[in-house]
């Protein structure tokens, strides 16, 4: 199943488009769903631990999230590339906070498979209970 869903998303970046890779993001992906037995959606993830414990520093919870994805992705029998579109959502939104998840998306997307992705800074997270 791997391989066929591999081939199913193409990732695509328009000539007529600035170049997005060094921001760890592609501008579109196409899914073809000819003959495809399931699609599975992964609900956002924050940035806990798994007994629920938010740690303080950004770098921590963006290396959480990436973790907490791939169990996902593990559970379903799926890797990174099978996934299509990621949207963001960080509170505080800064340059650092934006290079370390450029850096995370690196090292999880192999060969810049970037997904589609959009990045939206917030005011507050819904979880706002801080404990390490």
């Amino acid at each position: 199943m791997l391989n066929q869903t591999k081939s199913l998303i193409q990732i695509e970046n328009p000539k007529t488009l600035y170049d997005p890779i060094q921001y760890a993001y592609s501008h579109m992906t196409r899914i073809r769903l000819k003959d495809v037995e399931e699609i599975i959606h992964i609900a956002g993830q924050s940035g806990e631990h798994m007994s629920g414990h938010m740690p303080i520093s950004f770098e921590q919870q963006c290396d959480n999230v990436f973790h907490n994805i791939q169990q996902a992705l593990n559970m379903a029998q799926l890797d990174w590339a099978n996934i299509a579109k990621m949207t963001m959502l960080v509170v505080e939104h800064d340059r650092q906070k934006h290079l370390k998840l450029i850096a995370c998306m690196r090292h999880y997307f192999q060969q810049n498979r970037f997904p589609a992705c959009t990045l939206i800074p917030v005011q507050s997270a819904c979880i706002t209970q801080y404990a390490d």
